[in-house]
């Protein structure tokens, strides 16, 4: 009994691990950057993987390497404020995030090509998509607030 209750907290702990490293790789973000939260729904997988995973995150960074990261982050696919009007049309939007005075956005969705490959661009509106990856970069607390979310 031991034995399986100890299986299922690696398994967890592996799986939580891997959905930080998703994040931080579509982000990405600093290696200074600290995990400060990660929820993930579902936890687990079923028959079919983690059908619907949702993964929402917030990150600590040092005030000095906010700044360096959001100066970075506008040359790899970060944006200015506000996040774009089409992340509030989102199924099951990412309403966790702030709407911080100063900062920068990540947005963007992608359509499902094959495999486990996607074919990404900025949310603008687009309708038929099979996931978004959403972010914010808060300078005034240094903080980065993320909310992937897969719709098969």
């Amino acid at each position: 009994m031991l034995a399986a209750i100890c299986a299922a907290c690696t398994r967890d702990s592996s799986l939580s691990a891997r959905d930080e490293a998703t994040i931080r790789s579509a982000l990405q973000l600093p290696a200074a950057a600290k995990l400060l939260s990660l929820t993930a729904e579902p936890a687990s997988p079923g028959t079919f993987g983690r059908e619907g995973l949702r993964l929402v995150a917030s990150f600590a960074l040092p005030s000095a390497e906010a700044s360096r990261f959001a100066t970075a982050a506008m040359t790899q696919g970060w944006r200015g404020l506000p996040l774009p009007d089409a992340a509030a049309g989102f199924k099951q939007s990412p309403t966790e995030l702030p709407a911080p005075q100063r900062g920068v956005v990540f947005c963007r969705v992608g359509k499902w090509r094959t495999g486990n490959e996607f074919d990404w661009s900025v949310c603008e509106g687009e309708k038929a998509i099979d996931r978004y990856q959403t972010a914010v970069l808060d300078l005034d607390n240094a903080t980065v607030s993320a909310v992937f979310k897969n719709y098969y």
